[in-house]
């Protein structure tokens, strides 16, 4: 949300016309925008789980490494979301709409967060395939509870990458679309 909310203020006040006319092209400042809001999900994703272990006793039954990788990925692609939604959306509180509605709204009920994904009707369950919150549940799932390790989630941070780079492929275009008009 907050990726998406700075793009859109950022064309609000005029200052994205600045960029446009310096050398930078659009996919290098949404890099730049990206990584920024990467390192502060980063920091809160390890805030939480330092949280979880201390105050809840939750414990890893697999290696850490699968998990902050997956963790890593799985944020690259919530951010480059949420830049897409910004470069989208027309003022901010279409950019916090478009991320409340579309973003948490479908991880949170096609995801197998509340109901299992078996029992989500069929057109709806072909969304439910790319959410990346839905493989996001299953890596968590066996970090903390199964512990199966590589052997079972392999393929995860893959599809979850490859939804990102669709995302934020998505967001480049509508900026240079914005750029070059």
């Amino acid at each position: 949300m907050l990726a998406a909310i700075c793009v859109v203020r950022e064309n609000e006040q005029g200052t994205a016309i600045q960029v446009y006319a310096s050398d930078l092209s659009s996919t290098e400042w949404l890099l730049g925008k990206c990584l920024a809001y990467w390192l502060v999900a980063i920091a809160e994703a390890i805030i939480m789980m330092m949280v979880s272990v201390i105050l809840f006793d939750l414990r890893l039954q697999t290696g850490a490494i699968p998990l902050l990788l997956g963790t890593g990925v799985y944020l690259a692609a919530a951010v480059s979301f949420g830049l897409l939604v910004g470069a989208r959306s027309g003022n901010q509180n279409g950019a916090v709409q478009g991320t409340a509605i579309v973003g948490f709204l479908t991880s949170f009920l096609l995801s197998g967060f509340i109901y299992r994904l078996e029992n989500i009707p069929f057109p709806l369950s072909l969304i439910s395939n790319i959410i990346p919150a839905r493989y996001y549940i299953l890596l968590t799932r066996d970090a903390f509870v199964r512990g199966a390790g590589w052997s079972s989630i392999w393929y995860v941070p893959i599809i979850v990458g490859l939804i990102g780079l669709v995302l934020f492929k998505a967001a480049t275009r509508t900026m240079q679309r914005m750029q070059l008009s």
